[in-house]
């Protein structure tokens, strides 16, 4: 399966950005997920302290995943700004 964000710093001759209009609408889903995940990483994390079973490890992957979203959202708008491609 191709790889649906392409690097255009590995292949830049044949690399085509994706239109704006689909980069904005990435975004724009992608922050609203992250505004869920955070709001529920913070539920979790109540929780754990309330049964005093506070586990590390999960709030580590739910913080990573967060962390993930971040980034592409940083891809995006560089994408956006046009600074992806001027190196």
């Amino acid at each position: 399966m191709a790889n649906p964000h392409p690097d255009p710093l590995r292949d830049p001759a044949t690399y085509v950005p994706p239109a704006p209009r689909e980069l904005k609408r990435e975004r724009k889903a992608l922050l609203e997920m992250r505004e869920e995940r955070l709001r529920d990483l913070g539920g979790l994390a109540l929780e754990m302290y309330k049964r005093d079973r506070f586990n590390a490890g999960l709030v580590v992957e739910r913080c990573a995943e967060l962390v993930a979203i971040e980034a592409r959202v940083q891809q995006i708008d560089a994408l956006l700004d046009g600074s992806a491609l001027v190196r």
